[in-house]
């Protein structure tokens, strides 16, 4: 079973959402599209591309950063 968080801006306009599939936590912008993720295994957030970002889960702060 896949988790969904809504992450919202201070209007209350959604801007992304947060899957948690367990093993990986994707990070999806309001389209849909997904911007990184999360490995819990290693604690690195990266990219979509895989490049690592930070330490530990900051995928809240990179959809905040995106703002598509």
């Amino acid at each position: 079973m896949v988790n969904k968080q809504e992450v919202r801006d201070k209007a209350g306009n959604l801007i992304g959402w947060i899957e948690d599939k367990g093993s990986i936590i994707d990070a999806r912008d309001r389209h849909g599209n997904k911007l990184g993720y999360y490995l819990p295994a290693d604690n690195k957030t990266r990219d979509r591309h895989g490049n690592i970002l930070t330490i530990g889960n900051t995928l809240s702060e990179l959809i905040m950063g995106h703002r598509s």
